[in-house]
C-alpha cells in the first residue's frame, strides 16, 4: 500500500480503510450464506429422494451456518483487536489495563501470553528508491543480535543493505510495563497491576558510523568520482552468493551507487581532485557552518564537504540522508496522531565513534536539526521536541529555530503526564543489523524498549502480516 505523503492528510486514515474492508467482507459473507442455503432448500424441495441432492445440500447449510456464525462472531470484536495501529488513540499519558490473567511485565511475558489480543503490525515509511522486496528482506532477516558488529560472511544483510535500512522505519503501537530508561544503567519502575503506557516506537535505523563499514563508505570521496546508477532491487542476492567476497564487492558498489543516486542532486559523488581545498571543512568548522545555515534559515549544503581523521565525506549526502529519514516518519505520524506528538530524541554517541564520538554526534545533531527546518512546512502535529542534551547543551536553541511552532524541551524536563493529550514518540536507536529489540537484555535504550515492552511481539520477524502496511 502507497500513499502520496502530500495528500496524505486529506485521506482516509487506516481505521477508516480497515473499517470499510472489514464491513465489505461482513457483507459478503453474509450473502454467501444466504445463497448457500437458499440453494440447498431448493435442491432438497426440488429432488427429496435424491442422495445426491442431500450430499450436496448438507455440507452447503452447515457452511452457510459456519460464514454466518463467523460473520456475527467478527462483528463484535473489540475494535482495538483490528489489523491496524490507532495511532490517533493514542494518550501516553494515561495507563491502559492489560487483560491477561497472568501478571505481565517483559517481553518474556507479553510472548507468551495466550489471552492478550495479538498487537497490530507496524506502520513502514520507506524511501520511494527502496524496492518493497528490499523492505522485506531488511525486515525479516536481521540476525538475533549483533551488538558491536555489522556483517560477517555468511550474514543476510551486507553493509550496504544496512545502511538501505536507514530509509526504511517502522513506526508501532507499543505497551511499556514501567517508565524505564537507560543512563549508562536501567533507570525507572515499573507501574505493576498488570497495567502500560500506550507509546508510539519509531525503530528508526541511526545512520551508521559506529564502524568504518556502513555509512563511512557510503559518503567518503575517493581518488575516482563514483556515478550514481538505478539499481533493480527486486532480487535481493541469497546468503550464499553475498559469502563470495568478488560478487559481496559488486553487489556492494551496486547499492552504493543507488543510493548515491538518489541522494545527491548530481546524481555522482565527485572525486577528490574535483574538489577545492576551501570546500574540505575540518570537524569544528562543519558544525559551525551547520549553525550559521540554522541561524540564518539556510539549508544549502551542496559543495561543502567534512574531514573526518584521513576521510573526506559529503556533507550534502549526509544531511540527505537525515531529510530522508525524517520525511519517512513524518508521513506516518503527520497524517496518523491528529492529536498531537512529543517527539522524543537520545542521540546515541555509539553510532558516531567513526566520527570523533562526541564532536561527530554533535555533527549529526545538527544534522537533523536543519532536517527538521527543511521539513518544518510539512510538520503541524509535531507539539513537543524533547532531546536529550546532557552531552550538547547548545542544540536546543538551534532546534528551536529550526522549529518555530513546536515546544522544544530537555529530555530530562519531560513527563509524559505534563501533555496530557498527546502520544510519545520513542526512538530505540538500533542499526540495521541485528534484531536486538526481541533479544537484548536491559543493556540500552534498544534493550530497556524491548524488555519491557510488547514491541518484539510487533516487530516479530515471522509475523505473516509484518509487511501490511508500507508506505
Amino acid at each position: 500500500m502507497a500513499i502520496d505523503p502530500v495528500a496524505a492528510s486529506t485521506q482516509p486514515s487506516l481505521a477508516d480503510k480497515m473499517h470499510s474492508v472489514c464491513w465489505h467482507g461482513r457483507t459478503i459473507s453474509i450473502l454467501a450464506a444466504g445463497a448457500l442455503g437458499s440453494l440447498a432448500i431448493i435442491t432438497i424441495a426440488t429432488f427429496p429422494l435424491s442422495l445426491v441432492a442431500y450430499a450436496f445440500a448438507i455440507p452447503a447449510i452447515c457452511t452457510a451456518i459456519y460464514l454466518a456464525k463467523r460473520t456475527f462472531s467478527f462483528s463484535k470484536r473489540k475494535e482495538e483487536e483490528l489489523p491496524f495501529p490507532a495511532f490517533q488513540k493514542i494518550r501516553s499519558s494515561e495507563l491502559v489495563q492489560l487483560s491477561s490473567k497472568k501478571t505481565i511485565a517483559s517481553r518474556q511475558d507479553f510472548l507468551a501470553a495466550k489471552d492478550l489480543p495479538i498487537p497490530p503490525p507496524p506502520l513502514i515509511g520507506k524511501s520511494k528508491f527502496v524496492s518493497k522486496e528490499m523492505v522485506e528482506h531488511l525486515m525479516r532477516h536481521k540476525k538475533d543480535s549483533a551488538l558491536g558488529v555489522k556483517y560477517i560472511p555468511g550474514d543476510k544483510i551486507t553493509n550496504m543493505e544496512g545502511a538501505l535500512h536507514t530509509f526504511v522505519t517502522p513506526l508501532c503501537k507499543i505497551l511499556m510495563t514501567g517508565d524505564f530508561r537507560w543512563e549508562g544503567k536501567l533507570q525507572g519502575n515499573a507501574f505493576g497491576k498488570n497495567q502500560a503506557r500506550p507509546v508510539i516506537l519509531s525503530a528508526a535505523i541511526h545512520p551508521d558510523f559506529e564502524l568504518d563499514t556502513v555509512m563511512m563508505p557510503l559518503a567518503r570521496l575517493t581518488s575516482k568520482a563514483i556515478p550514481g546508477e538505478i539499481a533493480d532491487l527486486s532480487k535481493i542476492p541469497s546468503a550464499r552468493d553475498k559469502k563470495d567476497q568478488s560478487f559481496r564487492t559488486l553487489y556492494e558498489e551496486k547499492l552504493q551507487k543507488h543510493m548515491i543516486y538518489h541522494l545527491l542532486s548530481d546524481h555522482r559523488l565527485p572525486a577528490l581532485g574535483e574538489i577545492r581545498a576551501d570546500q574540505i571543512l575540518d570537524l569544528p568548522q562543519a558544525i559551525s557552518f551547520l549553525e550559521n545555515s540554522l541561524r540564518n534559515g539556510s539549508c544549502q549544503v551542496k559543495g561543502h564537504f567534512v574531514r573526518i581523521g584521513s576521510s573526506v565525506l559529503s556533507l550534502e549526502l549526509l544531511f540527505q540522508v537525515y531529510i530522508e529519514q525524517l520525511r519517512n516518519e513524518l508521513k506516518i505520524l503527520e497524517a496518523h496522531t491528529p492529536q498531537g506528538y512529543v517527539y522524543t530524541v537520545n542521540p546515541p554517541s555509539i553510532f558516531a565513534q567513526t566520527l570523533g564520538g562526541a564532536p561527530g554526534a554533535r555533527l549529526l545533531n545538527r544534522l537533523q536539526a536543519l532536517a527538521f527546518q527543511f521539513l518544518a512546512s510539512e510538520i503541524s502535529h509535531l507539539k513537543v521536541l524533547a532531546f536529550s542534551d546532557y552531552a550538547d547543551p547548545e542544540i536546543l536553541p538551534l532546534l528551536k529555530r529550526a522549529l518555530p511552532l513546536a515546544h522544544v524541551i530537555s529530555k530530562k524536563d519531560y513527563t509524559p503526564n505534563a501533555y496530557p493529550e498527546f502520544a510519545v514518540v520513542l526512538h530505540n536507536n538500533s542499526d540495521g543489523f541485528g534484531q536486538n529489540i526481541e533479544t537484548e537484555g536491559p543493556t540500552s535504550l534498544d534493550g530497556v524498549i524491548g524488555s519491557y515492552s510488547n514491541a518484539a511481539c510487533v516487530l516479530k520477524r515471522d509475523r505473516p502480516d509484518l509487511l501490511h502496511f508500507v508506505y
